[in-house]
């Protein structure tokens, strides 16, 4: 993941207060051990080993703790679900297929001191690396997923084939494993959604509520990230997202000078037609005072 090819300048000051936070993740396995499905009880706890080891290589805006399930005190335990750090045991899909084994032995959670970075130790990949901010800065908050990725694989290397990508536990994410989302407010354009699907579509971006896959929103705060994670790079695939939704942004602002102009003429009939009965009244009235001084 090279951040440095990343065409994406800071949005103006206006367009950039609609984005209400950006989040980059990718899954990783390590390439000597089986993926969690397959993978033993001594060799997850290796993988949990190596992930310390990687932790502790941190440095700068990186450096954090390490929370290991087993044995977390209440008061970790309550932070991170505060934070909405913390992940549970797997649902039935996840348990049909051994995920769950040995459950919470050999799982964690590493987060940065700002709590902008974040990795999930064996849950349902070995690795789910996650950066995060509030607001627009998407080149940011790629450049420190980036550069964390290539720090823990400085210490172990992962599952990579060339012709499928990084190798995940599910199918969906081959490829990249790469799933870059920012929320966004476009009340305009969410009431246009054929629209906005075509915008969607032209840049290969998809439309969620807020709130996760299948929601809904009622408050017209949308989540819009990259379709693709096969066959294209994560530069590529963040460059997606972040093209998508400089035109949702464009678009809403059209949506909104046509509201404004739409506005403007209904003043200006509504004007003309106060001002026709204020005629009207005025002759009303010198009547009536004629009518008095007669």
């Amino acid at each position: 993941m090279d951040f440095t090819k990343l065409e994406c300048p800071p949005f103006p000051e206006e367009d950039a207060k609609r984005i209400k936070s950006t989040r980059i993740r990718v899954g990783r396995n390590l390439a000597k051990f089986p993926l969690g499905p397959g993978i033993s009880r001594d060799q997850r706890n290796e993988v949990e080993a190596d992930a310390q080891k990687a932790f502790e290589s941190f440095t700068g805006e990186l450096s954090g703790k390490y929370y290991p399930l087993a044995g977390m005190s209440d008061a970790d335990r309550d932070q991170l679900i505060a934070d909405h750090f913390l992940f549970k045991m797997g649902d039935r899909f996840l348990e049909a297929a051994g995920l769950n084994r040995d459950w919470p032995e050999g799982r964690g959670i590493f987060h940065n001191d700002a709590k902008t970075f974040l990795v999930w130790v064996n849950e349902e990949d070995q690795f789910r690396i996650i950066s995060m901010q509030p607001g627009s800065d998407i080149g940011a908050v790629f450049k420190r997923l980036s550069e964390a990725a290539a720090a823990i694989e400085k210490v172990a290397k992962f599952a990579h084939d060339d012709h499928l990508g990084y190798i995940t536990s599910c199918p969906t994410n081959l490829g990249t494993a790469l799933r870059a989302s920012v929320h966004i407010h476009l009340p305009k354009l969410g009431e246009k959604k054929e629209e906005f699907e075509e915008i969607a579509k032209e840049f290969d971006v998809q439309i969620r509520g807020a709130h996760g896959e299948h929601t809904e929103t009622n408050d017209h705060i949308y989540d819009i990230s990259n379709k693709r994670r096969l066959g294209v790079s994560e530069v590529e695939l963040v460059q997606d997202m972040y093209d998508g939704v400089k035109a949702m942004i464009e678009a809403e602002k059209e949506l909104e000078k046509d509201d404004k102009q739409n506005l403007f003429a209904q003043h200006a009939y509504m004007f003309k037609k106060k001002k026709k009965d204020f005629t009207y009244d005025a002759s009303a009235i010198s009547a009536h005072m004629a009518a008095e001084n007669n």
